[in-house]
């Protein structure tokens, strides 16, 4: 089996595995293995307005099912990479889920690897926890702080300082 390990389920890791399975799909002989902490997709272009309407967190939280629906060739792992042995080729991680019987780590051999580990930002532009109810907790707090401010000042009037500012209002 040719294996494919991609570390990161953000917009590059998804795009990266739903791209190389629509072009790998005629072949029964690849195997493609998301890697990633979160337990769901965090569309990151909604975090302003989720921070002042936390029902919108919902809306930014994606399982990741629905993005591979119908994938017979990919496989996700809720987990965090623990370490990658070049010479080996080979990936060890941890999985991430709480209910996980399992905290014994596991090595996965592959073929290509591809890194797509993101940028991260303070929360709570992005989020520091990794499960959707902890996100959505984190997101319900300070949309509350916002509301009980007196005072916000926006820095900045780029396109993400003005849509803060009009999501304020």
């Amino acid at each position: 089996m040719f294996q494919i390990i991609i570390v990161g389920g953000g917009p590059a890791g998804v795009d990266a595995s739903t791209t190389l399975t629509k072009l790998l799909s005629v072949r029964n002989d690849v195997q493609i293995t998301l890697i990633e902490k979160r337990d769901r997709y965090f569309h990151s272009i909604g975090a302003l307005r989720a921070m002042v309407d936390p029902s919108f967190t919902q809306k930014i939280l994606i399982p990741y099912d629905n993005i591979f629906k119908g994938a017979q060739n990919v496989e996700l792992k809720n987990a965090t990479v623990q370490s990658i042995n070049f010479d080996e080729r080979s990936v060890t991680f941890k999985s991430t889920l709480s209910d996980s019987q399992n905290d014994a780590q596991e090595t996965l051999k592959y073929d290509y690897l591809i890194l797509a580990t993101g940028s991260s930002y303070p929360a709570p532009i992005k989020p520091i926890n990794e499960n959707h109810n902890d996100i959505m907790k984190e997101f319900s707090e300070t949309a509350e702080k916002l509301q009980q401010a007196e005072r916000i000042l926006v820095i900045g009037g780029g396109a993400v300082g003005i849509e803060m500012a009009v999501s304020l209002r």
